[in-house]
Parts: structure tokens; sequence; C-alpha cells
């Protein structure tokens, strides 16, 4: 600053001393705009029940023990690792973990399961353990594997927005079925006592392996209500078995769709008209079928404060537990393949508690087969 003062100066004294000369040489305007900016790599951090992912390869989980302290109506007994620390099981016994995901990110992100089970202790006729989570219907290892990465992956596949706060907790619970006159044995259960017998001389094995998997995602954000009635393509295996003993439905015609929680795409095969006029409860409607029909799930935290569902133009109102499958509702949806590519979507309205969310799933990239 002082030099261009300086400058000035001079410049004032010449025109004073030689003035007859302004005509002569001018002075140039000079701006020097000098920007800087900084930013740091955005915040990315989530833990379990308060620890980061490396200290949660050092924790102790203890879902399964080396010993369990069991009460009966004919009396307690005990169940006892001959070798202390190593983990066992056997019938009657059971145990749960309950962990904490928290965190947060400067990105939008999602959460996914990826749980792998392995369970020996079982013969082709038989399979005594079960599982289930936050209290939620029992199921045998395979089941309930396939549950925690398809219906519960994309059920809580919310997007949540950058800096929006996680806080989940879950409750994995696992129980060897005593005999069927216990009152916590999954319905339909009927024990047999030669056969546990007889698993108990085979050295058998259960092991559980859960990943949570938190993803940063390029997807806008989901409205946050859309975690209390996500969308799930895969229905709960009372469903499954519902859809096809009911409606004729074949699941393989539409095993090749791809689902992501936002749109269908890959290939559907073209079923019998069979399926429309059965699930519509309506003969007359297999004349004007499409034949494409896709099952899609809805979960809710709780079905008593539903006061609707609409799939298109199927509503569901007066809502009982007997619509509902482990807090979850489905309907096969009958896919339009001649519509425009701007009406190939399948909507959804859900009212809960008097506040209404509407999705809508676009298939317009869906291929179609006969």
């Amino acid at each position: 600053m002082k030099k261009k003062m300086g400058i000035l100066g001079g410049l004032l004294m010449a025109v004073v001393v030689t003035g007859y000369s302004v005509a002569g040489t001018y002075a140039k305007y000079t701006s020097s705009l000098d920007f800087a900016d900084e930013a740091r790599v955005a915040t990315w951090g989530f833990k379990l029940n308060g620890k980061t992912p490396e200290e949660v390869k050092e924790m102790n989980i203890d879902l399964f023990q080396d010993s369990y302290e069991i009460t009966k109506d004919s009396g307690d007994y005990d169940v006892v690792s001959k070798v202390k620390g190593q983990k066992v099981v056997a019938p009657g016994t059971r145990g749960e973990y309950t962990f904490n995901l928290t965190g947060t990110a400067e990105t939008n992100y999602v959460v996914a399961f990826n749980a792998t089970i392995v369970n020996t202790i079982k013969t082709a006729d038989y399979n005594p353990i079960f599982f289930r989570l936050n209290d939620g219907n029992w199921m045998n290892a395979e089941e309930f594997e396939t549950y925690l990465n398809e219906t519960i992956t994309n059920d809580t596949n919310k997007v949540y927005a950058a800096n929006e706060e996680l806080n989940e907790t879950y409750k994995i619970e696992w129980m060897w079925a005593f005999d069927a006159d216990d009152t916590t044995a999954p319905a339909g259960f009927t024990s047999n006592d030669e056969t546990d017998t007889y698993l108990a001389g085979q050295n058998g094995t259960v092991s559980l392996d859960v990943e949570l998997t938190v993803t940063q995602s390029e997807l806008a954000a989901t409205d946050g209500n859309a975690t209390r009635s996500p969308i799930s393509n895969v229905p709960t295996n009372a469903y499954k078995e519902g859809l096809v003993a009911q409606y004729a439905y074949d699941a393989t015609k539409s095993e090749k769709v791809v689902f992501d929680g936002k749109s269908l795409t890959g290939e559907i095969a073209k079923q019998d008209a069979e399926v429309a006029k059965k699930f519509w409860n309506n003969p007359a409607y297999e004349a004007t079928a499409t034949g494409y029909y896709y099952p899609v799930t809805v979960r809710v935290e709780n079905w008593e404060n539903v006061d609707s569902i609409s799939f298109g133009n199927k509503t569901f109102n007066n809502l009982t537990a007997d619509y509902f499958d482990n807090n979850t509702i489905t309907c096969l949806f009958e896919i339009d393949p001649n519509k425009a590519a701007e009406d190939k979507k399948i909507n959804i309205t859900v009212v809960e508690n008097g506040e209404t969310n509407t999705y809508a799933i676009d298939y317009s990239d869906l291929t179609f087969t006969a």
C-alpha cells in the first residue's frame, strides 16, 4: 500500500511541473482480487453399541453362551459347557443380542444387512432352532437369513439425508424349542426327544454372522416418514405360501426382476390369467388381465396405527391383525406393459395416524416376455 501511495504522489508532482503535457501518457487502473477457499472431506462416522468398526472386531458377542439357567414348569435346571468359554446350545436353551446402530454422514446414505447363518443341528425333517428379530415371528435359520438379507434390508433401505442422525436398535433372539407345550415355542412346532438326542451326538454347530453396511447413496433422500412404511419386494414366508396357494402365483416368473426400492428392472414373464381372477376375486377380470404380476410388501411400525393402505386402485380399510404378517402386508400388483413410459408406475398410498404417505415404483425399464 505504501508503494502505491508513493507512485500516486510522483504523478501529482509531474502534473504540477509539466501540466502542459497532460494529453501525453495516462496511468492504467489495475485491480487484484485474490480468492481463497478450502474444503474438508465429508464426515462419515457410525458406531455399533458405541463402538467404532475397529473396536467392534474385538467385542464379545453374547448371542450364544457357555452356560444357561433354565426355568420350566417341572423345575429349574442348568446347561453348562464342560469347557469354560466354549459356547453350547441344547434343547430348552435360548439367547438374545441387542445392538444399536448410530451415526451420521454429510452425504445421503443407506443401511443394509448381510447375514450368514450356518446351522447343522437339524435333520431333513427336523429343525428345532429358531430365530427372530425385534419380537417378530420365529423362523428357522434359512428363513431368518433370507429375512434379514432381503426383507429387512429392503424394508429399511430408506435413503437417509445428509446430516440425518441414525439411531436404530435391533434385537436378535434364538431358541432351541424344548417341546410343543412350551408357550415360547414357535407355532406349529412339534418336539421330538429321540431326534434331539440324536442331534446331541452329531457334533453339529450353529453360527450367525451379521454385517451391517452403511453406504453412501446417490439417490435423493427418502421422506422421513417413509421409515414408518417402507416398501419391499420380498413377501414374508407366510405371504409367499399364500400367494402361491391362494392365487396360483408362480414366483419363478418374476425371479429375474430387480427391485432397488424405487424401480423395477430386469425381466418378468407372463403368468396364467387365473392369477388375476383369483386375486381380485372376479372371474370376469380374467378377460382383461395383463398376465404380469409382482408382489410388493409394505412394512409399518404398528398395524393398529394404519388407517388404510392403497395398492393402485385396491384399498384396504379397517385393517385387522389378520391382514398383517409380522407388521407387513403384501399385495400382488398387476403390471401393464402397454402403458406409456411415464405411466408405468406402481402407486402405493399409506395413511397412518391420519398422515398420508404416497410412494411410486417405476417399472418403465422392465422387460416383458411371453
